[in-house]
């Protein structure tokens, strides 16, 4: 069973979810926003959300284990490139790992997966989707690396739409063929055989672990990475 909660504007949807009672037992817990003034992304940075025109949610999901976290990672970028395709089926998306969406070489989607407080048996799946959010609605610096459905199709789309597909996607991806859907997500990865960096450590980038960790080839062998901030050099 799930239970859907939408709100006008909220702080954000992963903040509200945090204190939210009484948490799914077995179902999903989907608390939507047409705008955050709070958004968050990775490491505590702004996520920006402040505006009517994309898809901000949060979706709690009961976890058996906190160490599969990365299943519901992948799924829930599978989920959004699955969704976004349905949209613009030619559309040139690629996931920058470990779960940005990226319509060419612009971000279009951002996800933040967080503990639940006092509930290990939670997991809270954070995600921003720029649907019709026009490029000049960005802060300068998104501006120049942020793009939207909206901006790259020429025309509007149905955000509680694509966040039903979405959630679907999402939930049958969660308990699919894990080998299966590992191999979907390695081939979609942007920038295999690239050169990127992660923190002071430059290599080229070789594959994504089913564990979710990077593997990043550099002088003298391979070095893997669970976490940290890439980018490419």
């Amino acid at each position: 069973m799930e239970q859907w909660l939408r709100f006008p504007t909220i702080d954000s949807t992963n903040t509200f979810v945090k204190t939210y009672q009484p948490l799914p037992v077995n179902g999903l817990l989907v608390v939507s926003a047409d705008r955050q003034t709070g958004g968050r992304g990775q490491r505590g940075n702004a996520f920006f959300s402040d505006t009517v025109g994309g898809l901000w949610a949060s979706i709690v999901a009961p976890i058996g284990d906190i160490g599969a976290h990365f299943t519901h990672n992948r799924a829930i970028i599978m989920g959004i490139f699955d969704a976004v395709r349905s949209l613009a089926p030619e559309a040139p998306l690629a996931i920058k790992w470990p779960n940005d969406l990226y319509w060419g070489r612009r971000k279009m989607c951002g996800i933040l997966l967080e503990s639940m407080p006092g509930s290990a048996r939670h997991l809270i799946i954070g995600f921003g989707v720029n649907v019709n959010v026009p490029l000049q609605a960005f802060p300068e610096g998104p501006r120049t690396i942020a793009t939207s459905i909206e901006a790259e199709t020429g025309r509007r789309h149905d955000v509680p739409g694509l966040l039903d597909a979405v959630v679907d996607a999402y939930a049958s991806r969660v308990v699919a063929d894990q080998t299966r859907v590992h191999e979907e997500y390695r081939a979609r990865l942007l920038g295999v055989g690239a050169c990127a960096a992660i923190g002071d450590v430059t290599g080229t980038i070789l594959d994504v672990l089913p564990d979710g960790r990077l593997c990043l080839g550099v002088q003298g062998g391979t070095q893997y990475f669970s976490s940290g901030p890439m980018r490419f050099v």
